[in-house]
């Protein structure tokens, strides 16, 4: 997972692994991310159409959504007041005649070296 902030929007470049032997068809994202003191982000994508092919991967960058809160974190994040965001993702992968895959994911999002608005 990779994240940029450009003119206080958030973007966020996803890695989807399917680790199945047969491809998998992805009609649709939903997601939300949590962050300390109530920042939330938010992404959904209803026109989405991707295959990942059996043992395949495909990257994904969705512009979120993201209340105050979280801004002022990135923020802070770049500033160097703080070394890093802890952050809690939870979603679902819509698949058409299928029902919806969920996604959990936790951990901490810190800023990359020499490079503003770039997080990893």
């Amino acid at each position: 997972m990779s994240w940029t902030q450009s003119d206080g929007r958030l973007s966020v470049e996803l890695r989807l692994r399917n680790v199945n032997d047969e491809a998998l068809g992805i009609d649709g994202l939903a997601l939300r991310i949590m962050l300390p003191d109530n920042g939330v982000l938010t992404s959904q994508s209803s026109d989405l159409k991707v295959s990942l092919p059996a043992g395949g991967s495909e990257r994904l960058t969705l512009d979120l959504t993201a209340n105050s809160p979280a801004l002022e974190q990135f923020v802070a994040l770049e500033s160097g007041a703080i070394s890093s965001l802890s952050y809690e993702l939870t979603g679902q992968l819509l698949r058409s005649g299928k029902r919806a895959m969920t996604l959990n994911r936790e951990g901490f999002i810190y800023p990359v070296p020499g490079r503003s608005g770039q997080f990893r």
